[in-house]
C-alpha cells in the first residue's frame, strides 16, 4: 500500500523494452510454469539477450548477491534450478552480470562491463588530459622509460627526513667526529607508556596508544631533561661535543640514540671506569629494592635463544644482540665497539615471561639514569675506533 502507483508505472515503462526483464515477465501469464526454463548466456561473443526455448521441466529462481545470509560478500548473481541441478554463477566479469544486477542503469539490457571490452583509443586528444606531463602524454610523447617519466623534484635540505636533509646531517656527525674523535658513550632511551604524567592525564578507558600527542609532549620533555642532565650537568664529565636524532619504533613510542664525544679528562681509560658507569648486573634485592624493580622491568633481555625460539630478535637461530652472554668475573676489552662487561655468577636471577632470566640477560645501564627517569635506556661504553661506523 506504500508504493506510488504513478511511479511503478514509470519503472514499468522503462523496462518495458529490457529482454530480461521481458523474459521474467513472460513466465507470469505460462499456465504450466514447471515446464519452463531461463538459460542466461555468460559468453560476450554472443548477444546475450538471447535466451534458448524452453526445453526441461524445471524453473529458475534469481537473485542478487547479498540475498543469501552465508554468501553475502560473494560478488555473482545466482541461478538455481528448482530441482537440484548445480546452481549458475553470473560473475562480477560477465557482460550480463551489470544488466541483471542494476537494471534501471540499463533499461534496455545493454552488455555491461566485462574482462573482453576493447579499448578505443583513436578518439584520445591531448586536451582531453590538460597540458600537464601526465602519464598519457609521455606515452605519446614515445618515452618509454619509467624513471623519466614526470616532472622531477629535488626536495630542500630543510625538508626533515629527505635525501638532502639526511646527508647533511651525516656530513655534520662525520665533521663532528673528525673534529673531536670517536664517541665515547652510546646510549640509547625508549619512551616508557606508562609514566605517570601519560597516565594521569587519559581519560578513563583510554590506553596510552589513544593518545599518541600525549605520549609524545611528555616524552619530548623528558628527553630534553636527559640531555641537559648530560651535556650541561656533566652526568658523566664534561661533554666536548654530541649528536642524537629521534626515532619511532613500530609500536609508535618515541626512540633516543646519543652518541657523547667527552673531552680528555672526562673519557673512560681503564675497566674500573666503566664498571663505575655501567653495570650489566641484577642489583642486590634486599639493598636496592628499587632499582632491582626497575632492572627486572626495563633492563632484562629476551627470553630468547634456547627458551624462546620465535623470539622477534631471532635471525637463522641467533639473537641478532648476542643474548645471552657469558659470565664474565672483570670488564675485558671487547672484540667488537664495545667491552665485555662485569657479568658475575652470583646466582641472583628472576623468573620473568615464563623463564629464568640471570645476569646474562641484563642490557648494560647506568643505574642513576635508570632510577632517575623509569624506562630503557641502554648505556655502552664506545671502546674501540669501529663504533663511529
Amino acid at each position: 500500500p506504500d508504493l506510488d502507483i504513478d511511479l511503478i508505472r514509470k519503472i514499468l515503462g522503462i523496462l518495458e523494452q529490457n529482454p530480461y526483464a521481458r523474459a521474467f515477465k513472460s513466465l507470469g501469464s505460462v499456465p504450466n510454469l514447471d515446464e519452463y526454463k531461463i538459460s542466461l548466456n555468460t559468453d560476450i561473443k554472443l548477444d546475450q539477450r538471447r535466451y534458448n526455448a524452453p526445453t526441461t521441466s524445471q524453473v529458475a529462481a534469481i537473485w542478487v548477491q547479498g540475498s543469501d545470509p552465508q554468501n553475502c560478500f560473494d560478488r555473482s548473481v545466482v541461478v538455481h534450478a528448482k530441482k537440484g541441478d548445480r546452481p549458475l554463477y553470473i560473475r562480477a566479469y560477465y557482460g550480463c552480470y551489470d544488466p541483471l544486477s542494476y537494471p534501471l542503469f540499463f533499461p534496455r539490457g545493454e552488455t555491461g562491463w566485462n574482462r573482453w571490452m576493447p579499448y578505443d583509443n583513436e578518439d584520445i586528444q591531448d586536451e582531453d588530459f590538460g597540458d600537464n606531463e601526465g602519464l598519457v602524454d609521455t606515452i605519446v610523447a614515445g618515452e618509454s622509460r619509467g624513471d623519466r617519466i614526470g616532472k622531477r623534484i629535488v626536495l630542500p635540505r630543510t625538508f626533515p627526513g629527505g635525501d638532502r636533509d639526511m646527508q647533511r646531517r651525516l656530513l655534520d656527525a662525520m665533521a663532528i667526529v673528525q673534529r673531536w674523535g670517536k664517541p665515547d658513550y652510546f646510549i640509547t632511551m625508549t619512551c616508557n607508556p606508562y609514566w605517570e604524567e601519560i597516565t594521569h592525564n587519559l581519560m578513563p578507558g583510554k590506553l596510552p596508544q589513544d593518545r599518541p600527542d600525549l605520549v609524545a609532549r611528555v616524552y619530548k620533555a623528558k628527553q630534553g631533561d636527559m640531555m641537559d642532565l648530560l651535556t650541561k650537568g656533566k652526568h658523566f664529565g664534561e661533554v666536548a661535543a654530541y649528536v642524537h636524532v629521534t626515532k619511532y619504533q613500530k609500536r609508535g613510542l618515541p626512540h633516543e640514540d646519543i652518541l657523547l664525544i667527552m673531552k680528555t679528562n672526562s673519557k673512560l681509560a681503564s675497566p674500573d671506569d666503566y664498571d663505575r658507569v655501567i653495570s650489566a648486573e641484577i642489583p642486590d634485592k634486599e639493598k636496592h629494592p628499587i632499582l632491582h624493580d626497575l632492572v627486572v622491568k626495563h633492563m632484562l633481555h629476551g627470553p630468547c635463544g634456547e627458551l624462546k625460539k620465535s623470539c622477534p630478535c631471532m635471525i637463522e637461530g641467533q639473537c641478532r644482540f648476542h643474548y645471552p652472554r657469558d659470565f664474565c668475573d672483570a670488564t675485558q676489552q671487547g672484540k667488537d665497539s664495545y667491552p665485555i662487561y662485569r657479568r658475575r655468577d652470583d646466582g641472583r636471577g628472576v623468573r620473568i615471561r615464563g623463564a629464568n632470566l640471570d645476569n646474562r640477560w641484563v642490557v648494560p645501564y647506568n643505574p642513576s639514569l635508570l632510577m632517575r627517569y623509569n624506562c630503557h635506556i641502554n648505556v655502552e661504553a664506545c671502546s674501540s675506533i669501529k663504533a663511529v661506523k
